[in-house]
């Protein structure tokens, strides 16, 4: 059932100070696990401020077995009380209520409307960020064959408006740096013709906006560290208090890495990997290769 953001923030700080008490800690003790003030954790709790994800969890994490066992039931909350023009909730509250997504793509939504650079190594296909909405109907026919039709219209309606994020004016348009993998661009998802749109949009896209995307192509003869696990992107924020995070895309499920320690080493591995990389303009040509030899 669809709840109001106010209501949901209500609910969601009754929520945390029940287990909070519960759990015999003071306000003092959840400032100090969020490194904020106590104020903040106070009009949280009294359902007035804006949850934000990491918050939610860190403090799930203090409160104990409890809490982890209504981690779904809190986090599902925490989308809920996301308003307009706060993330995509509100346009696509059929997707998330509805369960389309999983809880680890919707918190990864969240974080990506909320960060202020990503870098992501993309083995397996365009990203979404850069799809165009032929390719994305059929990236979301493969991965959700059981959903409706409509349900998977509104997929790539989500996936479209993702993109809005690399459009944002001013200082809060995304920094995105992103490495391809040659074989993504010579795999022809949704076909030859679907596949050829997608590399024309890329190259036009690249060629005439998106100035701030950094984009490589890692070449089919790359040998590299980088390029040989799975797809992973590095989110960075700009609040101290939002502790940078991995992303690690499984077939299965997807995982995040938050230790400062795995984050660096994630992002080390993507710097090394974009200077092996051909620059912008050879990786366009790659791309452009690539379309050249689909068949007509």
């Amino acid at each position: 059932m669809s709840r109001s953001p106010v209501v949901a923030r209500r609910r969601l700080g009754a929520a945390l100070r029940e287990l909070r008490t519960t759990a015999g800690l003071r306000l003092e003790d959840a400032a100090r696990t969020l490194d904020c003030s106590m104020s903040k954790v106070s009009r949280l709790e009294n359902g007035k401020g804006v949850p934000r994800h990491r918050d939610v969890r860190d403090l799930i994490e203090l409160f104990g077995a409890s809490a982890r066992e209504r981690e779904d039931e809190l986090m599902r909350l925490v989308i809920d009380s996301l308003s307009a023009g706060e993330g995509l909730v509100t346009d696509f509250r059929d997707v998330f209520e509805g369960a389309v997504v999983s809880n680890e793509v919707s918190r990864y939504l969240a974080l990506e409307q909320d960060a202020t650079a990503i870098s992501a190594f993309e083995p397996f296909l365009v990203p979404g960020l850069l799809q165009t909405a032929e390719f994305a109907e059929a990236v979301v026919g493969f991965f959700y064959p059981e959903r409706s039709r409509e349900e998977r219209r509104r997929l790539v309606d989500l996936r479209m408006q993702r993109q809005e994020v690399l459009r944002r004016p001013g200082k809060g348009r995304l920094r995105f740096a992103v490495v391809i993998a040659e074989q993504a661009l010579r795999r022809p998802i949704g076909g030859p013709a679907v596949m050829r749109k997608q590399l024309e949009h890329l190259v036009g896209q690249l060629r005439d906006g998106l100035s701030e995307v950094d984009f490589r192509v890692a070449p089919l003869d790359l040998v590299h560290a980088g390029v040989l696990g799975g797809p992973f992107a590095v989110l960075r924020f700009a609040e101290e208090q939002d502790q940078d995070v991995v992303y690690l895309e499984g077939r299965d499920g997807a995982t995040y890495l938050e230790a400062e320690e795995q984050v660096r080493r994630y992002a080390e591995t993507f710097a090394a990997l974009i200077e092996a990389c051909p620059d912008r303009a050879g990786s366009v040509a790659i791309v452009e290769r690539a379309a050249e030899l689909l068949p007509t």
